[in-house]
């Protein structure tokens, strides 16, 4: 599966949550590679693949096409490493939730 890096005018660059949704479904990521958005939260050719540009991404596809064992293992790391680093959405949420209770208890000593 291919996941591309959102750019926006303000030059942001923001990791997409389809890194995410593949890694949950158990697929093998082709990721495009940029300021250290996609590896932020795995580790490249160990739990993501990553590609600079549309040749390198050509090579990579090339390369994983003729490797199943390899991608097999990419995608059982990546979805390992969703489940044992808190990126489920059940785990975000209560962190949320956690800091609106910190910020509303930090509001009411104030008044």
């Amino acid at each position: 599966a291919l996941a591309f890096l959102t750019h926006f005018d303000t030059k942001r660059v923001v990791a997409p949550l389809r890194l995410f949704e593949i890694a949950a479904a158990g697929g093998f990521m082709l990721a495009e590679r940029g300021e250290g958005q996609a590896t932020e939260f795995f580790d490249e050719d160990r739990e993501i693949v990553c590609f600079g540009d549309a040749a390198e991404c050509r090579r990579k596809i090339d390369h994983y096409l003729a490797r199943p064992k390899a991608r097999l293992e990419i995608r059982a790391a990546a979805q390992a490493r969703l489940m044992t680093s808190g990126y489920l959405c059940g785990p975000r949420l209560e962190q949320m939730i956690e800091i609106y209770r910190d910020i509303q208890a930090g509001m009411h000593e104030e008044i």
